[in-house]
């Protein structure tokens, strides 16, 4: 197994320097990059549960664009390149059935950013829903990449909670009767 390995080493070197990074580099194309992320904005929405036959909306469409992107780029490749579609179905999971029957996210979620105190006063509109049972804040700090605590503040439509928006991230959402959560919302400004 050594000498194979061995004899693959120099043929992989042989490859990068064949062209080097820096050619590499320079083929990326900002407008590309920015054509490419404004064509699956267009998209709308494309959560897991979201349109999976529509050609111009959802996930499916955005699916079938970047496959269409991507076998152009394989025909580019040489035989390098092979793409397909990954067939998978998960089946229903409490994640999907929570999200279902969660209430909506919060909307017009803004933080308030007049004076220099370290508390820090969010303010929203009431949602609509029959079987709301209140909202929350939630926040982490800067570096972490999930929520690490949360206050639950009830049936109002403006919050303060004693810290920092400078040190904290926060997001905020609604929570209904049998205790499903919504998405959070990132206050803005």
């Amino acid at each position: 197994m050594l000498p194979f390995l061995i004899l693959l080493v120099p043929s992989f070197a042989a490859d990068l320097h064949a062209q080097p990074m820096g050619a590499i580099l320079r083929e990326i194309s900002a407008d590309s990059i920015r054509n490419s992320v404004e064509m699956l904005a267009g998209f709308h929405t494309r959560h897991t549960m979201s349109d999976t036959v529509s050609d111009v909306r959802g996930i499916g469409a955005a699916r079938r664009w970047i496959h269409r992107e991507m076998s152009r780029y394989a025909a580019e490749s040489g035989g390098r390149l092979h793409v397909s579609y990954h067939r998978y179905m998960q089946p229903p999971a409490r994640r999907i059935a929570a999200t279902a029957w969660a209430p909506a996210s919060p909307a017009d979620v803004r933080m308030d950013l007049g004076g220099l105190t370290n508390d820090t006063t969010i303010r929203w509109r009431a949602n609509s829903e029959a079987d709301l049972a209140g909202y929350r804040i939630v926040w982490r700090k800067t570096t972490s990449p999930h929520w690490e605590h949360h206050q639950n503040v009830g049936m109002v439509t403006t919050a303060t909670i004693p810290l920092s928006k400078d040190n904290w991230i926060f997001g905020f959402q609604a929570v209904n009767t049998r205790g499903f959560v919504s998405p959070a919302v990132y206050p803005l400004p």
